[in-house]
């Protein structure tokens, strides 16, 4: 029997003990976890209430990763000085297994706890930016809301984070038994590793895509249990037959602490590539158009034409150019039309005022192509929050051209647990980030008029 009852309580009394010892690192837990939503969120929030006249966007940083990760490295870097802690603690009532498993307890301990804050900084920053999508037009909340992506992402997070705290103990295991040996077999790996990524990446997807590429979150709980199991009896027996009361290297502790906290980031980047491997008219009439058919291209982003009814302009008429709310390309310094005026923005367009064919007009068919502008961040069209249009008319011998869009608009990307990617039950439905990294795209919009002669075929 490798655990005998009395080792259970010794370890849970000695666990209760290292929480009390340990009660100022919680509290500075909870005070930086206080202090980084409050930096993130506050700016933010300043940001919101100013005054922009194209669509502004703001990101928030993502807690779903870096509180775990700073979890796993923070436990690496104790699972090093596992030797020194323990030295403060002989006076207890204690064996090698007793010892191990309160160490294992408190590790769970706190990544749960990490968790656990993680949620609570989702569900927070979520209901304060919900609040003020609600309350305020301008300001759009990108990511929806789901309670069960919430929790079914919490449980996710807790299972990686076994297996990756088995792995890290059963490293640590490792090396504690065979020291400088397992040091010198572990650092050639990662330097391996870092060398041949191209070639490692489908290596580890055959080895664990098992777990990573798993679609069902069920089958990946049980699946992700075992593994945890599997390698927690592993560092069990080891560590049963490991001595540790013998002197240590400082500078192995050292060796230690950056072999796992470099696995650590191995296997963080491992798993990151896995997940990218797998990505109105007031005189006579006008109609409009679509003319880029591109299969699956974006509305606002097409090119589009308006006709325009001209039987009522008489040869030779000169036409002149009313452009409302947009850029002149031929003439810059006139800038905007001045009963239009508006500041630059991310949402202006051009326009072409093909003076030499409105002047002098001889007839045919009055043509205005335009295209908006090309704003998108993570996948996400920026220009279709501003909802903008261009409308063009004819009043007498004045050409008008007028642009619109809804200004200040204020998009907040919130993203939930990045790490879902593999769970085909959550993607497409706008709940969080579904790739590795960010992108973004940009491009400007643009007005071309033209007049195309009666004699011109169609």
């Amino acid at each position: 029997m490798f655990v005998g009852k009395n080792e259970l309580k010794n370890a849970w009394d000695l666990t209760k003990i290292r929480l009390f010892n340990g009660k100022t690192g919680w509290i500075y837990l909870f005070l930086s976890t206080g202090i980084l939503m409050l930096t993130n969120l506050v700016p933010t929030l300043i940001a919101l209430f100013r005054q922009t006249e194209g669509v502004a966007s703001y990101s928030m940083v993502n807690h779903s990763s870096l509180f775990p990760l700073g979890g796993l490295i923070g436990i690496a870097i104790m699972t090093c000085f596992y030797r020194q802690t323990n030295d403060k603690y002989t006076v207890y009532p204690q064996s090698n297994t007793s010892r191990f498993l309160s160490v294992q307890m408190l590790y769970h301990i706190v990544f749960a706890a990490v968790a656990v804050l993680a949620l609570l900084l989702y569900l927070i920053q979520y209901a304060v930016f919900a609040l003020l999508a609600r309350s305020y037009e301008n300001i759009v909340l990108i990511y929806g809301f789901s309670l069960k992506f919430a929790l079914c992402g919490f449980c996710v997070l807790l299972i990686y984070g076994l297996v990756f705290m088995a792995v890290i103990t059963l490293l640590g295991a490792l090396i504690r038994k065979f020291t400088l040996y397992a040091m010198l077999c572990f650092a050639v790996l990662l330097g391996f590793l870092f060398a041949k990524l191209e070639q490692v990446i489908p290596l580890f997807i055959r080895l664990f895509g098992f777990l990573l590429l798993e679609k069902s979150p069920l089958l990946f709980a049980l699946k992700g249990l075992a593994v945890w199991a599997l390698l927690w009896f592993l560092v069990l027996v080891i560590n049963k037959y490991t001595i540790y009361y013998k002197s240590q290297n400082k500078a192995s502790t050292v060796i230690l602490s950056l072999l796992l906290v470099g696995a650590i980031v191995c296997g963080g980047i491992l798993s990151a590539l896995v997940a990218d491997y797998d990505s109105v008219v007031e005189q006579g009439s006008s109609t409009e158009e679509y003319i880029d058919d591109e299969e699956g291209a974006d509305d606002y982003w097409r090119l589009k034409k308006i006709v325009l009814d001209v039987s009522g302009i008489p040869v030779g008429t000169d036409i002149e150019l009313v452009a409302e709310n947009l850029l002149l390309a031929d003439e810059v310094e006139a800038g905007y039309s001045a009963e239009n005026e508006i500041r630059m923005s991310n949402m202006d367009i051009w326009v072409n005022r093909a003076s030499e064919e409105l002047k002098n007009f001889q007839g045919g068919e009055i043509q205005v192509f335009y295209f908006f502008p090309r704003n998108a961040q993570n996948g996400y069209s920026l220009t279709e929050l501003a909802q903008p249009s261009v409308s063009a008319w004819l009043e007498g011998n004045a050409l008008h051209v007028r642009y619109e869009y809804k200004k200040n608009v204020k998009a907040v990307f919130l993203s939930g647990w990045t790490f879902m990617w593999q769970f085909g039950e959550f993607k497409g439905k706008n709940l969080f980030k579904e790739f590795v990294g960010s992108s973004s795209e940009s491009g400007g919009g643009g007005v071309n008029i033209y007049v195309k002669s009666s004699s011109t075929e169609s």
